[in-house]
């Protein structure tokens, strides 16, 4: 648990001390499931800024999916009047 009686709490444990004191509301990560405010917390919904940026690796490597079938790309917007224009 968190030492609250300490004059040097690092920012998330003030953010805990305050959750406990009924003043911010204490979620849990959605990466790691440690306890984060959603406050005065520049990475929220995240308790960090590493769980943020792996997160965001996740995203950027398509490891979230919705499964489904494939679908075909459309042609870009502009590439049939440039074939017009050719004829």
């Amino acid at each position: 648990m968190f030492s609250i009686a300490t004059s040097s709490l690092t920012v998330f444990e003030t953010g805990a001390k305050e959750a406990l004191m009924g003043r911010h509301q204490i979620k849990t990560c959605p990466l790691c499931g440690k306890p984060a405010t959603l406050e005065n917390n520049q990475y929220a919904p995240f308790c960090s800024g590493r769980c943020k940026l792996i997160d965001l690796g996740q995203w950027a490597s398509d490891k979230y999916r919705i499964p489904g079938e494939k679908v075909q790309a459309e042609k870009p917007v502009g590439e049939e009047e440039e074939k017009e224009e050719k004829k």
